[in-house]
């Protein structure tokens, strides 16, 4: 969840919430181009926390999985 959380963080610091990668035709070309520089931009951020984890990168904590055994 903590790198979940980081990948999200990051995007939204660009401007883009993007808790999936569902294409609409409501999207237009600057949509994508957009999204896909947020993620250009987050992901060498995310390759550190790979590398040496999420402390000190993750602003508070890391989300909660929200689908549980017994809701």
């Amino acid at each position: 969840q903590a790198m979940r959380s980081l990948l999200l963080q990051e995007t939204i610091r660009r401007g883009i919430l993007m808790t999936s990668l569902i294409v609409s035709y409501t999207h237009t070309d600057e949509d994508i181009d957009k999204t896909l520089d947020a993620i250009d931009q987050s992901l060498p951020i995310y390759k550190q926390a790979l590398e040496q984890g999420t402390d000190g990168l993750l602003v508070g904590p890391p989300s909660k999985v929200v689908y549980r055994k017994f809701n």
